[in-house]
Formats: structure tokens, sequence, C-alpha cells
């Protein structure tokens, strides 16, 4: 069940009354999400209702914030001892407590701040011994699990946790983490850091830089499947520990760049350039990482020699990798030839025998969006470009079976895909062919 996009200030009295009686006639209810209340967050009795049910495994609160003293509630309040919640979703990473332009802005202020971590405590201590999968604001993750643990009186705090994630602005109690990725949860897997950072703030780049956490142990994260870190730093001692058997590593920028529709859009992005992001592997060694997920900028000559030198350290150091994504930033093209990212890209990728998918976001700087000519040209233009750019990257890496171009066009961004398939013709020379698969928004 969804409840989305409610109006008001407060809790609406209908479905506060309303509620308690129609979700115990659901007891297969397995999952309930909260989504869009601008104003107000899940209150007290709706939660009380939901872990009540039988069958209830998963709650997702997105975009649903506590925001006044009001709001705060307690375990007695929620009627409840033991629910087996084993995901669960708070995702809220930016706020709108000060104006749009401030350095603060996207952050929480202190009150709302409060009352989120109080709630927030109240609801994953509850939870904690069934919990699989937890997502919370990274401005508050570490003052909840820092509360949460001096609670417990447990020293493995999250016994069953398989993957974590955080989004948002970073709190400035980062040493929180260091115990939570020692022993607090020793079956995790897949670890997701989406961190915005400023880019005079090194300091906060990365949890993992050098000075922040001298001590962390290979144990925190020998069992990690999957690791997205937004901010890569080279000097990240996470890239001395991750174990050879990683399958997955996301380094984009957070929030991605240049998204329709994005709630985060004006939430400002940090991106290594070329070089920067070359540093970070030169020393990695991963045979047997299967997804890779890039994102770096292009500007200069400098850049140009640094993105050749990424593509090689790539190539060399992850041959195993059959899913890659690249988001390819020039800021300072005017033209799509300018810094054009089809020779450097189709050269090294050529040479992969095990890439299978392809996603690119390379930045067209002409490419045509909505404007006062959208009825001129329509999606000829567009698709001309993209199915060019498609084509030429299929015909140059012969095991490629799907390519994926990002598209903005009306209010949205979105992934077009297409089917690479090869013929050989009447001479034996190979035909590639396009078949569209049609879009996924990102």
């Amino acid at each position: 069940m969804d409840l989305y996009s409610l109006d008001g200030v407060g809790p609406p009295e209908q479905l506060t009354d309303c509620l308690p009686k129609i979700l115990p006639c659901m007891p297969f209810l397995h999952t309930f999400k909260l989504t869009n209340a601008l104003f107000f967050g899940a209150w007290s009795s709706l939660l009380s209702v939901i872990l009540a049910l039988p069958e209830i495994h998963t709650l997702e609160i997105c975009d649903s914030t506590w925001r006044v003293p009001t709001e705060v509630f307690t375990k007695a309040d929620l009627k409840t001892s033991s629910p087996k919640i084993r995901t669960f979703i708070y995702r809220a990473p930016f706020t709108d407590c000060f104006p749009l332009g401030s350095r603060s802005y996207g952050r929480r202020d202190t009150v709302q701040g409060a009352v989120e971590v109080s709630n927030l405590v109240v609801l994953v201590e509850l939870f904690r011994p069934a919990l699989e999968v937890l997502e919370l604001p990274a401005e508050l993750a570490s003052r909840v699990i820092y509360d949460v643990a001096n609670n417990s009186g447990s020293s493995t705090m999250f016994p069953k946790l398989r993957e974590f994630c955080v989004q948002g602005h970073l709190s400035p109690m980062a040493q929180c983490w260091q115990g939570f990725f020692e022993g607090w949860a020793p079956r995790l897997q897949e670890l997701r850091l989406y961190l915005a950072a400023a880019p005079s703030d090194v300091s906060t780049r990365s949890i993992f830089a050098s000075g922040v956490h001298p001590c962390l142990g290979r144990s925190a994260v020998h069992e990690l499947h999957t690791l997205s870190m937004s901010t890569p730093v080279a000097n990240d001692l996470v890239y001395q520990l991750l174990p050879e058997s990683l399958a997955e590593l996301d380094l984009r920028a957070y929030p991605i760049p240049g998204m329709y529709g994005a709630s985060d859009k004006c939430v400002r992005t940090t991106i290594p350039s070329a070089s920067e992001l070359s540093a970070v592997f030169q020393h990695l060694n991963l045979p047997r990482l299967e997804i890779l997920k890039i994102s770096y900028t292009v500007g200069d000559t400098l850049d140009r020699v640094g993105e050749e030198t990424l593509m090689a350290r790539l190539m060399r150091a992850l041959p195993t990798v059959s899913l890659l994504e690249i988001h390819r930033y020039r800021p300072l093209a005017r033209t799509n030839d300018d810094e054009d990212p089809v020779p450097p890209l189709t050269h090294h990728l050529a040479s992969s025998t095990r890439l299978k998918d392809l996603f690119l976001n390379l930045d067209f700087p002409e490419h045509p969006t909505f404007n006062r000519t959208f009825a001129e040209r329509p999606r000829t233009d567009r698709r001309a470009l993209q199915i060019g750019t498609a084509k030429t990257f299929a015909e140059s890496i012969k095991f490629l079976s799907t390519i994926s171009i990002l598209s903005h066009e009306g209010f949205s961004s979105h992934w077009n895909t297409w089917e690479v398939t090869r013929r050989q013709s009447s001479d034996s020379e190979p035909i590639v062919e396009l078949l569209n698969r049609g879009e996924t928004k990102v």
C-alpha cells in the first residue's frame, strides 16, 4: 500500500479514523509506503496499526519528514514490542529548512533534526533484531546509530543487516561510523554511501578518508558484495581493504547532475576530474567485479590525458566487468564536437571481451531540449544523435548486448535502450543492428 501526496498541515483526521478500521482487514499486507506528505511525517497511531499487521515486513517513509516537536513519539505510543520489519527505508536526504542558495540549503535545522533523530531511534531500536535492509538520511544516520548503540547494550547491533544505505549531507558526527563498520553489522553485503560534498570540504569527501578512520579494519568490509561511494578520494583506506570478491562498485557523483524532475537538482554536486578518478584506480585490483558505475569531468588537455590513463587502467584492472555506466561531463564544451567522448571511449572499450551492457551519459551540449523550437525539432534530431552514437559504440565493442543513452526531454530524464544484434552480410562483413527496447526513467 502506498499513501502518496497527502495535503494539509497535520495527520489527516479522516485517515487517522479510517485506517485503523481498514488495515486490519488486510492481514496479508506486507509493504506500506508513505510518500510525499510534505507537511508531516508518519504519525504514531498510523504506525501502531501498521506494525500490528501479522505479515508486514517492509516500511518505507519517503519525503515525509517529521518536523516539529509535537510529532515526537515513544515506543509506548506504538503499542507494539516485536514487529517483524525486515526492510526500513526513511528516504529524505534533503529538506527545505534553509532557503535556496544558502550554504546550508538541503540540511536540517536543529529542531527538525532532533525530532527526526528521536523518532528514528525509537523505530530502529524496535526493528533492529530482524532488520535486513536499512536506509537513512546521511545527516542523521550516525546520530541514530550512536544512540541506538548506547541503548542496545549489544556488541552486534544489527545481526541480520545485509544492506545499508545513506543519502544526503554528511553529519559532523563522522566518528560514529567507525563502530558501525567494525562490528555492528557482521553480515553486511551492500554498503551505499551517497554523500553530497562541497568542493572545498575535503575532510568530508569520504567517511573512510585517511585520518578520519585510521583504525578501520578488513573485517568491516570483508563480506561486501556491493559498494557505492559518491565522493571517491584516491587515499581512502577502503580501497586497500576491499575484498577481491566485490561484484559491484558505484563511484557516481551524488546527486547526479542535470536530472530533469529531480527534487535534489539544486544541491551542489562535486564531480572528480578524469585525472582524480584515475588516481583512485591506480592500485585497485578487483578481479571479479561485474558492475562498475563512474562519473568524471573532462575540461582541458590535462583531463584528456587523464581520461586516457583512466580508461587504460579500467581495462587492465577490471577485466571481468560486464555492466559499465559512465557519466562523462564536459563543462567547457559548446558543441558536440568539443571534448568529443566517442573516440577515447570506443578506443579503449573495444578491447573488452566481457562488456555486455553499456550505459552512457555523454553530456551533449547541443542535445535538443524543450524550448521554443521543440515543435519543429521534436524527437528526430534527438533520436538521430542517440542512435548514431549508440551504433558507433555497438560496432566497436564486439560482445555488447545492450546500449543505453541518457536522454533529457519534457520534464524527466530516462535511459533509451537498444538491443544489439549482429549478422553476416552476403560478403561476410558483420552488420550491426539496433532494436529499440524503450525507455527507463532514472
